[in-house]
């Protein structure tokens, strides 16, 4: 199998690469059902979902551009009351790609409950992870929370640069933060020693200014051009030390979208509304 029309002597047959991706599609649409034909089908899924759960505050919003699917926009009335009044005003933002025929970008925002676990709020299946489709999912999120710019919230992202930009459009009264581990991600390709990722974290992770100057004075023993480096990264988004009490979050961290987004990492090969059911599903 690893080479094209090698012999299976397992099972006496010759079949070429092509010929088994072709079954494997066949399979696949049997099983989960046809790209094309789903995406003609999600005004017909909207209608269901509302019927389905009976409550006609769910916002489901569909985007066409001259009858040509473009996003779609989900967000159950159960999970708005309850972030409301019982999480943190912190939301974690981000996007993965599907892998489907269509390809696109399913978009996630992700709250924290009391416990300080995962709490999914909204998603969004969008043509590409840009200012303008960013800032149509957050115009819908802002309109589900009722907040007009975002004074109220705190957003953790992965410094995506459309995002920032939509942001700005949209949430401009909303505190921002940056996912550390995206920020050490960037200097460790420039400033890649051991010692520089220990004393990262000890700046991301203090809890004073007092504790982050003198994690930075011990950076400069290592790398002062790694210090210049962090300090143009806008610390005050990724070091704990300088968080408003606000969130009632100290998060320095984007995990618990990433996590969600691995967690559907095998919906995301599929259809669309077979995609969106397993999202529903598993919520």
């Amino acid at each position: 199998m690893a080479k094209k029309n090698t012999i299976w002597f397992e099972f006496g047959i010759q079949v070429s690469d092509k010929r088994c991706i072709n079954a494997r599609a066949k399979v696949w649409s049997k099983l989960f059902g046809q790209y094309k034909q789903q995406y003609e089908m999600l005004p017909h899924y909207a209608i269901e979902i509302f019927w389905l759960t009976q409550i006609s505050n769910n916002m489901i919003k569909i985007k066409c551009d001259n009858n040509v699917f473009q996003r779609i926009y989900i967000c159950f009335d159960s999970l708005r009351k309850g972030f409301l009044p019982g999480c943190r005003p912190f939301i974690s933002l981000d996007g993965c790609f599907l892998k489907g025929s269509f390809r696109g970008q399913l978009l996630a925002v992700m709250g924290r409950d009391g416990n300080n676990q995962m709490y999914p709020v909204a998603w969004a299946a969008v043509e590409s992870e840009q200012t303008n489709s960013w800032s149509w999912f957050l115009q819908l999120l802002a309109d589900d929370l009722g907040t007009v710019d975002g004074r109220d919230f705190t957003l953790m992202s992965n410094e995506q640069k459309g995002l920032l930009n939509a942001i700005q459009n949209v949430w401009p009264g909303a505190q921002q933060r940056s996912c550390a581990r995206h920020v050490y991600a960037n200097i460790r390709t420039l400033h890649g020693a051991v010692e520089i990722r220990k004393c990262f974290w000890l700046i991301a992770k203090s809890s004073t200014t007092r504790r982050y100057e003198k994690s930075i004075e011990q950076m400069k023993k290592i790398s002062i051009l790694a210090v210049e480096d962090l300090l143009k990264r806008h610390p005050e988004r990724w070091c704990r030390a300088f968080f408003g009490v606000g969130s009632s979050c100290d998060s320095v961290d984007n995990n618990m979208v990433e996590v969600f987004n691995a967690y559907i990492l095998v919906s995301r090969h599929k259809p669309i509304i077979s995609m969106l059911e397993d999202v529903r599903e598993t919520i």
